[in-house]
């Protein structure tokens, strides 16, 4: 006996962080799924996939630093404007 699974594929289980690749698991697939009753086939093709992309740890750093100085300078000015 065959088993029914959500849309009939397997969708990527990994970090990846490329929300326009078709096996993205998106909250709305999760929800879609959850709704219909029926199960999500996953892997991690993280390994071999050419879309593949996450955030290394330095790439990160650098988000977050950028992300410090903006609200640094938000800061300052809302303290300027007094």
């Amino acid at each position: 006996m065959a088993t029914l699974i959500y849309k009939d594929k397997t969708f990527c289980k990994s970090d990846c962080l490329n929300d326009t690749c078709h096996k993205f698991i998106s909250r709305e697939i999760t929800r879609d799924s959850e709704e219909q009753r029926l199960p999500l086939a996953t892997s991690d093709f993280s390994d071999y996939c050419q879309n593949y992309h996450s955030y290394s740890k330095d790439e990160e750093i650098l988000r977050l630093k950028a992300e410090v100085e903006n609200l640094t300078d938000l800061i300052n000015y809302l303290g300027a404007s007094k």
